[in-house]
This record gives C-alpha cells, sequence and structure tokens, in this order.
C-alpha cells in the first residue's frame, strides 16, 4: 500500500446521490476533476463549490434545462 499512487489506482468513489460529490473540485468521472478537465468553463462559472446533486437539481442532469 505504501506504493506510489497505489491507493487512487485501486480504490473508486461512488457517487451515489451526490450530496457528499462536489461538482467540478471531486474526481469522480474519468480520474480526473471537471475543473482541471474543463478548467475555461470552471473560470467562468458561478457555481464553483456546487455538489453534484445540487447541480442536477438546478438543471445540469441528463435532459435538464440548463
Amino acid at each position: 500500500m505504501r506504493e506510489e499512487g497505489w491507493f487512487n489506482s485501486h480504490v473508486r468513489r461512488s457517487v451515489g446521490d451526490g450530496k457528499n460529490t462536489l461538482f467540478w473540485t471531486d474526481v469522480w468521472v474519468g480520474g480526473v476533476s471537471l475543473r482541471d478537465r474543463f478548467n475555461k468553463l470552471f473560470d467562468s462559472s458561478m457555481l464553483k463549490g456546487e455538489s453534484v446533486f445540487a447541480m442536477c437539481n438546478l438543471g445540469w442532469g441528463k435532459d435538464g434545462g440548463a
């Protein structure tokens, strides 16, 4: 377990209902945060600290109005 990067390469995160997963900053899809993958979009966002749950409620989920 002391091997460099072992934990991150062997443990996955379950988003569940999304209440405890931050939309932009947590790594929950593709092994990199959305903030790092889409940094220009993150920079222009006014919702930087929202959870996945909150973003879905705001219409950012599948078939959402946002």
